[in-house]
């Protein structure tokens, strides 16, 4: 594992595992659903300044064109904080089947609502790496139709816009 791999795992688990402490609260109703996207937002205040920069440079400076080796350890950071993310807003909304209360649900949506938010800084970067990165073969300025026009789409590709689409002029 490389040094890199090694100091985000320190820093996510340390992440995760807090997050979890304060979920075991919530489950045993030491904590109750309206303070729990104020404790987490702190939670995260904490921890955010540290792991934003983590995995920002993480793929910041990855390296263009990389081939399956290369996207490995991305991949491993991107697939670890994705899993985090969703299986924290699953804990959460599992836990309707625990409480009872006027609202539950929506209550329960909302506080999702707030935790997603403050995830964002986790799963951003990642998403954005992954699906915001075109390859040339994907980028529709570099298909080549049979009649030879690069750049142009072909008709049945949506090439020709309608009349009331078309640009003026």
């Amino acid at each position: 594992m490389n040094h890199r791999l090694k100091l985000f795992a320190v820093w996510f688990f340390g992440y995760v595992i807090c997050v979890c402490i304060v979920l075991a609260c919530f489950y045993t109703k030491s904590l109750i659903l309206d303070d729990l996207v104020p404790d987490l937002s702190s939670l995260t205040g904490i921890f955010a300044p540290y792991l934003t920069a983590l995995v920002a440079f993480w793929f910041a400076n990855s390296r263009g064109g990389a081939d399956e080796t290369n996207e490995r350890l991305p991949y491993l950071v991107a697939m670890a904080c994705s899993v985090f993310y969703n299986m924290l807003l699953i804990l959460i909304l599992t836990s309707v089947f625990f409480r009872t209360g006027e609202g539950l649900v929506d209550k329960t949506l909302k506080t999702m609502s707030g935790i997603s938010t403050l995830m964002a800084f986790l799963v951003g970067p990642a998403i954005g790496y992954f699906f915001g990165k075109a390859k040339s073969h994907e980028n529709p300025s570099d298909v080549i139709p049979s009649d030879g026009q690069k750049g142009k789409l072909p008709s049945t590709l949506g090439g020709s816009l309608p009349p009331s689409t078309r640009p003026p002029g």
